[in-house]
């Protein structure tokens, strides 16, 4: 009976999803011809790379705050105890470890698409369309 419920929630939740999809579709300037129009501000899968590393990196920088701000609580709150400390300074190499991490793969992303577009000068290029058109 449970597996059921999960089916059946499953269903609609994918109904809920996928009609105002199909609506969309319908609507169009043109009796019978729908238009999807392209929801990303990226024109090509570079720029849709960059933007979804941009939202990566950002959220990443403020969890690396926090997460400095804690192991900085975890000092003060030490009061001497070796081993909180010595808990407090795996949790401080952590934290410059995954933003090291975090920061290299930005730079080295960036580098990389720099390099990409600096080769493709002149060269075709393919974009994603803005629009597709198609027949109900």
């Amino acid at each position: 009976m449970k597996k059921y419920k999960i089916l059946i929630l499953g269903l609609f939740l994918a109904m809920i999803i996928i009609t105002p999809c199909l609506v969309r579709a319908v609507e169009g300037p043109v009796a019978g011809q729908g238009i999807f129009k392209n929801p990303l501000e990226a024109d090509s899968l570079t720029d849709l790379l960059a933007a979804i590393l941009d939202v990566v990196v950002q959220v990443g920088l403020v969890i690396i705050v926090f997460f400095i701000i804690f192991a900085g609580f975890q000092f003060v709150t030490a009061q001497g105890n070796t081993g909180k400390i010595t808990k407090a300074r795996e949790a401080l190499v952590a934290v410059l470890i995954g933003s090291a991490i975090v920061l290299g793969s930005y730079a080295i992303a960036t580098a990389l698409k720099n390099t990409v577009e600096q080769l493709s000068d002149g060269a075709t290029t393919y974009k994603i369309e803005e629009t597709i058109n198609f027949k109900v």
